[in-house]
Parts: C-alpha cells; structure tokens; sequence
C-alpha cells in the first residue's frame, strides 16, 4: 500500500494549519502550496531547497517560516 500523498492531495486541505517536511531530501516547492491559505505553520529545514516559489507570498496566516539548512 502507498501511503503518500502528491502536492495535489495536500493542496485540496484548505484547513491545514501545520505542515512540517524537515529533512525529506525536498528540493522544490511546488506552486501549490500557495493554496494552502489557511497555513500558520511551514516547516521545511533541513531539505534541498535553493529558492521558495513566488506563491509562498500568497500564505498570508503564515506566522511561521522554517527553511534553515537548505542548499
């Protein structure tokens, strides 16, 4: 059984208030995640990132922002 989820299936969880992906070897965001408008929490240290998408400007409830230890 697969039990992960796609970006997609994240994206339709418009309640969705904490999401925390430290250390999944994550090397891009997908656009997605900016609509998840009712996030405060975004906790994604430790991962492959070298830049966030330009819709992680749409989170306005987002109070919290982890990105510490990327690329």
């Amino acid at each position: 059984m697969d039990n992960s989820l796609s970006w997609e299936e994240l994206a339709s969880l418009k309640s969705l208030m904490v999401i925390s992906l430290n250390q999944n070897h994550i090397a891009t965001l997908p656009p997605e995640v900016g609509t998840l408008t009712g996030l405060r929490q975004l906790h994604i240290a430790h991962n492959e990132l070298t830049g966030l998408p330009s819709e992680i400007g749409l989170l306005t409830s987002l109070e919290v922002l982890k990105v510490n230890n990327n690329r």
